[in-house]
């Protein structure tokens, strides 16, 4: 398998580059993987294989994750019949649609997989799945053109039927409760209350060569992201139903890298965002509804980066970097940004001292701004100091660097995301 290796800072850059550049698209690798796209908990990406071809029963497919950083892949789990969309729960399980096989399977975070976990209602194709606070499922049932409820116990019930739904394929959620699920075989985006009215959102491009429509949804930051896995776009769309375009040239029938805007995507299908929401990853395959309309291998697996550079695009995890106040410096001193910052794995602290000072602490703080670790102490003269900082063992999250002495306290956001 080939990997184009790319660095941190494609994905997240500097201080002051993130926000002035346009957005991006990047191939990451190659990788047969054709179904949805999902982000973890300890935020590396899954990517699932819902097999070689549509309209072709896929047995013993894979789901694959993807490192963070290090782009390393392996095989999180196998043995599905088709995999299309999936979902991490609070409590750490998978699950994975399997569309061949009419069921959702379960693996729990000790690994142990339970591929027949729930088959009640799943007849038609089980394809997107999105939770809720309490961790029941809703997953979209393709053929039936249904949205069942799967609750924790793994008991399914019917939790939406409607006239609207034609192959319901990709499901998300928003903070208040309302689902948005996009048919695969037109252009419909349905929002769905919480509980179970259906209604038209809106309508996005359908390729009408094929009659296929959208491939999967996600929710980031208050808007929905959506897939045109026919005609090879990515739309960005407000909880009310505006339309943007942010990626792709329609029916472009190729994979090519570049501003977004003019990049070009051959059957984007599955979505995801990352924690931040600054990159969506998305697959896609190879061939083309030209050249091949049902194959799904080859595929290659992609991000669109700087998201969070749209102007009506708030991103809370970094705020601080779109709009940093200036408490960061003084007469005394300066406490520079960490680099880089979003960080991963590793950053770079630094500071400088524009007096001598007597007593100088370089502190890591986390979101409650409990101290977590002292990275300097003591008496600096005038100068510019640096500071490599190991952070692949610590949580994703908000964290503040504080330079603090007997005269002043500065202090930077830093975030890590996984």
């Amino acid at each position: 398998m080939k990997y184009l290796f790319i660095t941190i800072f494609i994905f997240f850059s500097s201080f002051y580059e993130t926000f002035a550049q346009n957005l991006q698209v990047e191939t990451l690798m190659d990788l047969n993987a054709s179904g949805g796209v999902t982000i973890g908990p300890d935020g590396n990406v899954y990517v699932s294989d819902f097999g070689p071809a549509l309209g072709t029963a896929s047995v013993n497919t894979k789901v694959y994750k993807i490192e963070y950083g290090s782009w390393e892949v392996t095989e999180f789990a196998s043995g599905f019949s088709g995999a299309s969309g999936s979902r991490f729960d609070s409590q750490g399980n998978f699950y994975q649609s399997n569309p061949s096989g009419a069921r959702v399977s379960k693996r729990s975070p000790d690994g142990t997989l339970n591929l027949d976990w729930v088959t009640e209602g799943m007849s038609g194709g089980p394809i997107g799945i999105v939770h809720d606070e309490e961790d029941n499922l809703y997953i979209c049932n393709c053929g039936a053109n249904t949205i069942r409820k799967v609750s924790p116990d793994g008991t399914s019930t019917l939790f939406a039927n409607s006239s609207l739904f034609n192959c319901p394929n990709g499901i998300t959620r928003d903070p208040n409760g309302n689902l948005y699920v996009c048919n695969f075989s037109d252009g419909r985006i349905i929002k769905i209350t919480p509980d179970g009215i259906a209604s038209s959102l809106t309508a996005l491009p359908v390729n009408n060569f094929v009659n296929i429509g959208n491939g999967h949804i996600t929710y980031s930051n208050g808007f929905l992201f959506v897939a045109t896995i026919g005609t090879g776009q990515i739309f960005k769309l407000s909880l009310s139903g505006e339309q943007e375009l942010i990626a792709g040239v329609a029916f472009g029938y190729s994979n090519t890298d570049g501003p977004a805007l003019e990049a070009t995507f051959s059957k984007p299908n599955g979505i995801a965002a990352s924690i931040t929401g600054d990159t969506l990853w998305v697959n896609c395959s190879s061939p083309s509804w030209l050249s091949n309309p049902n194959a799904l291998h080859p595929g290659v697996v992609r991000m669109i980066t700087g998201v969070c550079s749209l102007e009506d695009v708030n991103c809370p995890l970094l705020t601080s970097i779109k709009t940093p106040e200036e408490t960061h410096k003084n007469q005394f001193a300066t406490l520079l940004t960490p680099m880089p910052n979003p960080v991963n794995s590793e950053t770079t602290l630094a500071f400088e001292i524009h007096q001598n000072a007597d007593d100088i602490r370089l502190k890591i703080n986390d979101a409650s701004l409990k101290t977590l670790s002292t990275i300097f102490e003591g008496r600096v003269s005038s100068g510019k100091y640096t500071f490599p900082v190991l952070t692949k063992d610590w949580a994703a999250g908000i964290y503040y660097i504080n330079l603090e002495s007997d005269k002043y306290i500065l202090t930077q956001k830093m975030v890590i995301v996984r």
